[in-house]
């Protein structure tokens, strides 16, 4: 298990210093992926570890779902960008979604913390 931590704590390090956004961001994606194969890893020994490993599973789950919630905004963020210029090239109102972008981003802060 230290292994699995010690790649999940590796990957999240290097998503931190990464400069660009876009390298960062699929960083942040290979760390959920590392972080789930560890929470499944606890999962697995729980049975015969107990409550301890039982803990450390969930705790996990949290981190991948956290993970999984910032994925999931970037995604939105981009998609709702494309929409924005389409809706712009056609000449309609823009606040919706800057209002709509500035909610998920805010969603997107909120599960990196709780990720970290």
């Amino acid at each position: 298990m230290e292994a699995s931590v010690a790649r999940v704590e590796q990957v999240w390090t290097d998503a931190q210093q990464a400069g660009r956004a876009s390298k960062q961001d699929a960083l942040l994606h290979e760390t959920r992926k590392k972080a789930k194969a560890t929470r499944y890893a606890w999962d697995a020994v729980a049975p015969a570890f107990g409550e301890r490993a039982a803990e450390a599973a969930s705790a996990w789950e949290e981190v991948t779902d956290a993970l999984g919630e910032l994925q999931d905004a970037h995604t939105a963020t981009a998609r709702l960008l494309q929409i924005a210029s389409t809706a712009e090239d056609q000449g309609e109102p823009l606040l919706t979604y800057g209002i709509l972008i500035g909610r998920i981003a805010d969603q997107g802060d909120q599960a990196r913390v709780r990720g970290r």
